[in-house]
């Protein structure tokens, strides 16, 4: 029987990881900031921080600087740092950019949802290109992911119900934050485990994939596509 595919005509995006290719410029500047106030840092606290909120490295780093640092302090000295790099200019993740072209060519009304400060937004869009007719940072909402409420502020803002929103993420975080939502989610794996849930599906990145493959990996059953594509 042929597949019968979801149609979509609202998509929401993270951006870290997802839509740019920023989550090595985020390690490398935690981990430098972390040098040159010598604290303690490994490329393992890294990744322990992706996905966000920025407050989670902020903790993280005061913790191996015990009675050095006020609280936020630290994470302002890195959102004004990762502003600078992304400032400098930033790639697309592998595969966002042609799908994305495609979304613009299908004239899908599409909205970026981030963890991220303003700040760091704003220095990355001249990279991404004013395409967006939304964008929620973390500044616009009174919690960040996993609260769901920036992508439900983003599919309002966009006149489209959330529960016919296609949302694409990468982290737990964000996967928790897009699922509470009660959005349709894909979330890119990248080889590590994220939340599941029946209203998502599974591919390792977006290298390859095309906006009829994701309509019609929501077109299969929950068990069809638990095996990634």
């Amino acid at each position: 029987m042929p597949i019968k595919s979801k149609v979509f005509r609202t998509v929401l995006w993270d951006m870290d990881g997802t839509l740019i290719d920023s989550e090595p410029i985020w390690q490398e500047e935690e981990l430098e900031l972390a040098r040159v106030n010598s604290i303690p840092w490994s490329e393992a606290d890294s990744q322990n921080c992706i996905g966000g909120p920025i407050s989670r490295v902020d903790s993280y780093m005061r913790e191996r600087a015990p009675g050095r640092f006020k609280e936020a302090e630290l994470s302002n000295k890195l959102i004004a740092r990762i502003a600078d790099r992304l400032s400098e200019g930033v790639d697309f993740a592998p595969g966002a950019k042609v799908l994305i072209d495609e979304m613009i060519s299908l004239n899908l009304k599409l909205g970026l949802v981030t963890a991220s400060a303003r700040v760091i937004v704003d220095a990355a869009l001249p990279s991404i290109g004013h395409i967006f007719q939304t964008v929620v940072s973390a500044d616009d909402v009174a919690l960040p992911k996993p609260d769901p409420s920036g992508y439900i502020k983003a599919a309002a803002d966009l006149g489209a119900p959330i529960e016919e929103c296609l949302i694409i993420e990468d982290s737990p975080n964000g996967m928790k934050a897009a699922i509470a939502s009660g959005g349709w989610v894909l979330g890119l794996s990248h080889g590590k485990e994220l939340p599941r849930s029946p209203r998502a599906r599974y591919v390792p990145s977006l290298d390859g994939v095309t906006f009829e493959r994701i309509c019609n990996l929501f077109g299969e059953s929950q068990d069809d596509s638990e095996t990634e594509y």
